[in-house]
């Protein structure tokens, strides 16, 4: 079954063959500009197939999930070459890996993904099997578009789109004329 790559109101999600083209599409050169750009991607068991070296700057956050034993997406087309380009271009990203003892092409959603200990943004993950592969992804998308995260996005609270509705309602009823159509003052 072959996946593929969706843009969904703001971030890249692919897996396999949808993860190879989300990956070329958003790095591949100086993406910055581009109307495609998106602001956090999401790659489950794809690579670059060779092109790592083709990885511009200006890149959104990448989340990977790999599998080292994967016999389509082989793991040395991601480690260290595109790990290392990554990290050259000042790209943040996150690779965690599948259980080591798991040799198909499939992403398990039920397990507690390992940080890959060669990426330096990840130094604080190693040894952190606490969550599962979906809570990391949801994690990393909830960080990246947060007012908090690296991209800031304003975002009004709940209290202050209630006081905007009341204060136009209050508005609206203080200029409202009480008086009927048909008999207005000159």
């Amino acid at each position: 079954m072959q996946r593929q790559f969706q843009r969904m109101d703001g971030y890249g999600a692919g897996g396999s063959a949808g993860a190879i083209n989300l990956m070329d599409l958003q790095y591949i050169g100086n993406t910055t500009a581009q109307p495609w750009r998106t602001q956090a991607n999401v790659s489950f068991v794809g690579s670059m197939m060779g092109d790592w070296d083709l990885i511009g700057n200006g890149g959104a956050p990448l989340f990977m999930l790999n599998n080292a034993l994967d016999p389509l997406i082989h793991y040395s087309d991601v480690e260290p070459n595109m790990h290392d380009r990554l990290v050259s271009k000042g790209i943040y990203h996150e690779q965690w890996m599948q259980y080591p003892t798991i040799t198909d092409h499939n992403m398990h959603y039920d397990q507690y993904p390992l940080a890959d200990t060669g990426n330096p943004y990840m130094s604080a993950s190693y040894g952190n099997s606490s969550k599962l592969v979906m809570e990391r992804a949801a994690d990393f998308l909830a960080y990246h578009f947060t007012a908090t995260g690296p991209i800031n996005i304003v975002v009004p609270e709940p209290a202050s789109v209630a006081l905007l509705f009341l204060g136009l309602v209050s508005l609206v009823g203080a200029t409202w004329r009480k008086t009927p159509r048909g008999k207005r003052k000159p």
